[in-house]
């Protein structure tokens, strides 16, 4: 559904606080909320929507933590939907936006507390605690950051408890090179530094909505991702800005918002991520563990272009190529799509270690079905939507490599979608069931006594989920199915 915005009157009110208010009108909406839609250090709009549009009662107010004043927007009491914009506020200081309205003659108010942003503060890599072989050079910046050293800032400040604080990160490296970033303690983000050349450190990596605690905080960088060292680093710029975080339970978006105005709203944006937490708990509960250790997943834009999205292997990241960010975020904005390529690439990761893994592909794939399945989700294929177990539709018939392409002709031929068909009939036949116990058997192999080629993968695969399911599952494939797939192997 399209927004329809309406331009209205600037209104000013002043109380104690000179505030210059800017308003957009959009359609109503049915349920009340009041949610960021953006932050600043001397602003705060916010998307109010309110059961009743323009209905007598509707306000919209900001309160300053500080001074305890009130300003106050919009048509007094007949408030439209929309976002408003309060300005000329003081940098890093709390206040509190409030909706209220009627509702069987009584009053309704929800509060929803924002501080602005905070001056960013830099901090330079020679000042950090070193460990590891990680050693100040030419006593400009940090260098043979190895898999075992770090660079530790401490005492990294904010005035308040910022809940999307952007870090930049300046560094330098001929090569790609890996990081990890850890704040207080806690791992943040897996970084795949891209080539810049030595001794250039014009070049940054931000990771944005990241938690920090009021006071002192730490920020350290260690090596041992994707390669043996890490980049050279100058310093990081920490930006405490505090909007809505954008990060649920299993899963952060690290992009700017650059990304997100105008193409989602902060509440469709926290349904995704919603969205996205219940597939994460969907693919636990199918293989029975949890990619990295249970980091929470990363999405990030990047400007590389490996593809619409991709992984790797046994991390917590998955980098979107940032020319598909915006178009995808309006679908999932406006239909609701779980995104059938996130999801994808979340299944990859779930791949953990590759014991079972005989094609990844088709992997990433049927492991999906089993989400989309259990959490009933969405997701559009060549402008076609599919609810949950809808999507065998488009691997028996709807895809280019479908099963009535493929496998499923007299002389069959292979590919990934045909047969994550193939596996949703045996799925029908033997259960979820015995699809996660196989899973746990694969989880509980020793490191040698997992199959080293990917033939002897999918066969040790059939012979586990036959034995789980009490089923004869290779009596399932005709003998020119099964000559086709150890072929492709």
């Amino acid at each position: 559904m399209k927004t329809k915005k309406i331009s209205s009157a600037i209104l000013a009110i002043v109380m104690t606080l000179s505030l210059l208010v800017s308003v957009n009108f959009t359609a109503g909406a049915a349920a009340a909320s009041i949610t960021p839609a953006s932050v600043t250090s001397n602003s705060i709009s916010f998307d109010v929507v309110y059961p009743t549009s323009g209905s007598y009662g509707n306000r919209i107010e900001l309160w300053d933590s500080v001074t305890g004043a009130w300003s106050e927007t919009g048509n007094s009491f007949y408030v439209t939907n929309g976002t408003y914009t309060f300005s000329g506020l003081v940098s890093g200081r709390q206040y509190m936006g409030r909706l209220t309205y009627l509702s069987n003659n009584s009053w309704v108010v929800k509060d929803c507390y924002v501080s602005t942003t905070a001056p960013s503060s830099t901090y330079e890599a020679r000042y950090a605690q070193l460990s590891g072989s990680a050693k100040v050079v030419n006593g400009t910046y940090v260098g043979d950051v190895s898999s075992t050293s770090a660079i530790k800032f401490t005492s990294v400040y904010s005035a308040t408890a910022a809940s999307s604080a952007s870090i930049k990160i300046y560094y330098a490296t001929g090569e790609s090179r890996g990081a990890k970033l850890y704040v207080n303690g806690s791992l943040i983000e897996d970084i795949l530094f891209q080539r810049t050349g030595w001794g250039n450190f014009t070049n940054y990596y931000t990771v944005n909505n990241v938690r920090l605690n009021s006071g002192n905080n730490t920020i350290e960088i260690r090596g041992g991702y994707y390669s043996s060292w890490a980049p050279d680093f100058l310093k990081i710029v920490v930006d405490p800005t505090s909007s809505n975080t954008k990060e649920g339970r299993n899963v952060r978006i690290d992009f700017d918002d650059s990304y997100i105005n105008g193409n989602i709203t902060n509440a469709n944006l926290t349904r995704w991520i919603n969205h996205l937490d219940a597939a994460y708990d969907a693919y636990y509960s199918l293989v029975g563990q949890k990619p990295n250790g249970g980091v929470k997943i990363n999405i990030i834009a990047s400007s590389e272009s490996y593809g619409w999205a991709w992984i790797y292997g046994n991390t917590s990241t998955i980098y979107w190529n940032k020319d598909y960010i915006s178009g995808a975020l309006r679908d999932i904005n406006n239909n609701d799509d779980w995104s059938f390529g996130i999801l994808h690439e979340m299944g990859h990761l779930f791949d953990l270690t590759d014991r079972w893994n005989f094609d990844a592909e088709f992997w990433a794939n049927t492991k999906m079905v089993y989400v989309l399945e259990t959490c009933n989700a969405k997701v559009y294929m060549n402008n076609k939507a599919y609810t949950g177990s809808a999507i065998s539709n488009y691997y028996k018939t709807d895809a280019s490599g479908s099963y009535a392409n493929t496998l499923g002709l007299s002389t069959p031929k292979y590919s990934g979608d045909g047969l994550t068909y193939k596996f949703i009939e045996i799925k029908n036949s033997v259960s979820w069931s015995a699809f996660t116990k196989t899973f746990k058997y694969f989880n509980s192999l020793s490191a040698a006594s997992v199959p080293g080629t990917r033939k002897d993968k999918f066969d040790l695969f059939i012979s586990r989920l036959s034995t789980e399911s009490g089923q004869n599952v290779s009596s399932m494939f005709t003998q020119a199915q099964i000559n086709v797939i150890k072929a492709n192997y």
